[in-house]
């Protein structure tokens, strides 16, 4: 066990299981191919649960995984075996933090100028904006 703890890959995903965004941080999935097995695979784990309110936890493929669900957008940490789930929570709820603060940025800022854009955006921003509604 390392002195400091490890962060493995930071996943969001939508509610189809595909990478709106993602970052891995060694090299335990080399290719595009493996990372996007290894997205499938704890999107298929994950989706019966009911991760809404709270972080949850789950082992997969010798490696600790704690996500959290909101409205379509799914928010996964993993780290190894040995790495303490309180950490790798902490982590969790930072960047989902970090996600909501850039949401409310892009519609304050970016977003009432074009209703194209808006629209798109809007799917993902809900869990953490106020909608407008755009007459279309």
């Amino acid at each position: 066990m390392e002195l400091c703890p490890c962060v493995k890959n930071i996943l969001l995903l939508d509610f189809e299981g595909k990478r709106v965004a993602s970052k891995y941080f060694c090299d335990d999935w080399p290719t595009n191919g493996a990372k996007e097995a290894f997205e499938k695979a704890v999107f298929n784990k994950t989706q019966k649960t009911n991760a809404r309110s709270e972080v949850e936890v789950t082992m997969l493929e010798n490696n600790i995984v704690v996500y959290k669900f909101v409205q379509d957008l799914h928010f996964f940490v993993t780290g190894g075996e040995e790495e303490n789930e309180v950490i790798l929570a902490t982590v969790l709820q930072g960047f989902f933090d970090a996600v909501g603060l850039l949401l409310r940025f892009l519609q304050c800022h970016f977003l009432p100028c074009s209703s194209i854009h808006f629209y798109a955006v809007s799917t993902y921003c809900h869990p953490f904006c106020y909608l407008i509604s755009y007459p279309f």
